[in-house]
């Protein structure tokens, strides 16, 4: 996810993120993918969780109290044919070290996402969007801010 080049502000700060126009020939909106093909059926179904890792940081200074948000989130099953679609959390904010579920599924054989709006939805990094960064006044210094999302699958019983 991209958040842009801003200015440093003095105020609460939110930015959003870009459409991914790098990975596809044309920009797309935020999603996530999962298959099943163990085709165990109900009750054998998946997790999937998100983690972020830590605050975000440049190297050394971290942006204390910032907050990472997904809004709009919906269950797609990506097979036209298929009718199971998957639960997805609409909207959540990550809080460090803390795990999120993003989605699950009740064993049914497929291709699913959790999709967080559509290309359209992200308008450039300060008009609004799906995915979002809070920034605390004063918390940031100049630099290049990273965080590290770790996604869990897990499977029941």
């Amino acid at each position: 996810m991209d958040f842009g080049t801003h200015e440093i502000s003095a105020s609460q700060a939110t930015y959003y993120a870009s459409a991914d126009s790098k990975a596809f020939s044309k920009p797309v909106g935020a999603f996530v993918q999962m298959y099943d093909l163990r085709g165990l059926g109900t009750g054998n179904g998946t997790t999937l969780t998100v983690t972020q890792l830590a605050q975000f940081t440049n190297g050394s200074k971290g942006l204390t109290g910032a907050a990472l948000s997904f809004s709009s989130g919906a269950g797609v099953n990506a097979d036209a044919s298929g009718s199971y679609v998957p639960k997805s959390t609409a909207s959540y904010t990550l809080t460090p070290g803390t795990a999120q579920e993003v989605m699950s599924t009740d064993g049914t054989v497929g291709q699913y996402l959790t999709s967080y709006g559509k290309a359209a939805d992200y308008q450039g990094n300060e008009a609004g969007g799906p995915i979002s960064l809070s920034v605390p006044s004063g918390s940031a210094v100049a630099g290049n801010y990273t965080a590290t999302l770790q996604w869990d699958l897990t499977t029941a019983p």
